[in-house]
Parts: structure tokens; C-alpha cells; sequence
């Protein structure tokens, strides 16, 4: 019995673990209920090595390594809630690209504003990053 449920949790921390890996899309939708967020948000938070910075509209989860992965979750206050923003800097032959995906449990139509708040943001991340050397 004690074998069954060990093995069981270890099964569980590899699904998890796996869905947490960079480039990996958490939910099987885009559409999520306020507790899978709320789930994610514990998950994200107890990455190793990750900073955290918290503001009235959202909170940022900053991932470094394995590979560089920006979470936003928005917070009660934000009309997007609950909303997460994943934006992940991938590495090419041909330069950087923030790939972004995303869930939402709330409206719709104020996620996607939310979601393209990000564009110009991506887009100087993306810049600067392929800035050629002097």
C-alpha cells in the first residue's frame, strides 16, 4: 500500500513537472477555472530560483533557467482575472523570439487586451536581445 501511493505521488511530480517545463502548455485549453489558476500560480511560485514582484494589476514570476520565462498573472484588481501571460525567450539560428501563450478564466475580450499589452514589450525584449555587438 505505502508502495502504490509512493509511486503514485512520484507519478503526479513527473505530470507536473513536465507541464512546468519551458515551452510546455499547462492546461489543455486556453479556457481555465479560477481554481487550475489559482493551482498555477502556487506552482510557478515554488519554481526553484524564481523572483517575484507584485503590483496592483498583476504579478510577475521571473524564470531564469532552465531557459528565461516570464509569468503574468493577473491579480482580483486586473479586469483580465484570471488570467496568466507565459512569454518564454527562445534562442534560433537566426536570433531571439519571445514565444508567449496564455489561459483565461474570466472575459474573454479583456484577456486579449491584456494578452496585447505585451506586444510592444516582446517586441523591445526582442530588439535588444539581437542587438548586434559594437
Amino acid at each position: 500500500m505505502v508502495t502504490r501511493i509512493a509511486t503514485s505521488v512520484f507519478l503526479l511530480l513527473v505530470v507536473v513537472g513536465s507541464s512546468l517545463a519551458a515551452g510546455a502548455f499547462r492546461f489543455p485549453s486556453d479556457r481555465i477555472t479560477p481554481i487550475e489558476w489559482a493551482i498555477y500560480l502556487a506552482e510557478v511560485k515554488a519554481l526553484p530560483g524564481v523572483q517575484i514582484k507584485e503590483s496592483n494589476q498583476q504579478t510577475t514570476i521571473t524564470q531564469a533557467k532552465p531557459n528565461a520565462v516570464i509569468y503574468s498573472f493577473t491579480t482580483a484588481k486586473n479586469p483580465a482575472h484570471p488570467g496568466v501571460v507565459i512569454r518564454e525567450i527562445v534562442k534560433r539560428d537566426d536570433g531571439y523570439y519571445v514565444e508567449r501563450k496564455g489561459h483565461y478564466g474570466g472575459d474573454a475580450l479583456e484577456f486579449d487586451r491584456w494578452w496585447h499589452a505585451f506586444d510592444a514589450l516582446d517586441e523591445k525584449l526582442k530588439s535588444e536581445l539581437n542587438k548586434k555587438p559594437k
